[in-house]
């Protein structure tokens, strides 16, 4: 590559409560590098400086929350967070289409928020696919199958080798 590489000194700090272990990572950024590139900047996050066997005074509170899910995946975020790129499914001019059609046939649908929701139908497609000896439902099964096909009309290969 030809930025520097990201640099930093990371600490990790284990306390022990009477039995319990509770541990905090942090990290001081030595060299951004490649990171002076990137649209989120991410901040460090220090700790102080603590030697081995130290007492040290806490402060405990105790918070009644709810977990929540996690949020639903959207048509942009899988085409932006490289998903189908990541597993070389489609091209750039045909990977919004598979979407789509994916939609279109009833497999998931979408929210007014534009969140995705997998059906019956699609849950049933993927059990029955998964019963079969080969991997079809493979994300990386997929990608070497399109690969190989697109391999295969550049260079002029006979379906009968890909099959």
């Amino acid at each position: 590559m030809f930025t520097p590489d990201y640099r930093y000194q990371s600490t990790s700090v284990i306390l022990d409560n009477q039995g319990l272990e509770f541990k905090a990572t942090g990290a001081v950024t030595k060299d951004k590098g490649w990171r002076n590139y990137l649209a989120v900047k991410k901040e460090d996050k220090e700790l102080p400086d603590y030697q081995e066997g130290q007492t040290i005074t806490i402060e405990c509170k105790l918070l009644e929350e709810m977990t929540k899910p996690p949020t639903r995946i959207t048509k942009t975020q899988i085409l932006l967070k490289k998903l189908l790129p990541k597993y070389n499914l489609g091209t750039s001019a045909t990977r919004d289409g598979m979407i789509d059609l994916i939609q279109d046939k009833g497999y998931v649908t979408k929210n007014k928020r534009q969140d995705s929701f997998s059906q019956l139908k699609g849950k049933l497609l993927i059990h029955y696919l998964d019963q079969l000896e080969i991997a079809y439902t493979s994300p990386e099964t997929a990608g070497r199958w399109e690969s190989i096909n697109s391999n295969r009309t550049r260079e002029k290969f006979k379906k009968e080798a890909f099959v």
